[in-house]
């Protein structure tokens, strides 16, 4: 399998033909506003206002916990001690029988950013879904009121999704307007 990338679009050649197909961003679907990602946080999340989503990482990086990456990532890339600015967390399953019902909302809410999988021997979950998390590095964004309204693909660069953080931000309304 060959990944290239071309005009903006990620191709697995698969006999010349192209397998899968991606997009920057979509927009998610208009919610009633009644369910947000607050239904699917930990009780301690109300006492502190603060949104805390510290149990909702990827399962694909190596090791058992935290620890692993962690000393991976002082040691060996980028390493020279390098220690992150922002927290690491346990492994939870994002896709599959066993995913967290945050991620089955989110998935809900917010269309796929890829048609198609990778061959799907190198995937550890089943069953497969079409809104399922195709990659590390997926994005959300929520709304202040825990509304998802964008879904970024992993190849996006957290600076191309600023203007959609900063219009958030700056407004309290429960849709977003961005392109």
């Amino acid at each position: 399998m060959v990944l290239e990338a071309l005009f903006g679009l990620l191709l697995v050649a698969a006999g010349g033909q192209a397998a899968v197909q991606r997009v920057p961003s979509v927009l998610c679907n208009n919610n009633s506003g009644y369910e947000s990602i607050y239904n699917y946080t930990l009780p301690d999340l109300w006492e502190t206002q603060n949104i805390s989503l510290a149990s909702y990482t990827g399962k694909q990086e190596p090791g058992a916990n935290a620890s692993e990456i962690s000393n991976g990532i002082r040691h060996v890339r980028p390493g020279n001690g390098f220690t992150p600015n922002f927290l690491l967390f346990k492994k939870i399953h994002v896709n599959g029988a066993q995913e967290q019902p945050l991620f089955t909302y989110l998935k809900k809410q917010c269309p796929p950013t890829r048609n198609g999988f990778a061959e799907s021997k190198n995937l550890f979950y089943s069953p497969l879904m079409n809104n399922d998390i195709r990659w590390n590095f997926e994005k959300f964004l929520v709304n202040r009121q825990g509304v998802p309204v964008k879904r970024y693909d992993p190849s996006t660069i957290p600076d191309d999704i600023h203007n959609d953080i900063s219009e958030l931000t700056q407004h309290s309304e429960l849709s977003f307007t961005g392109k």
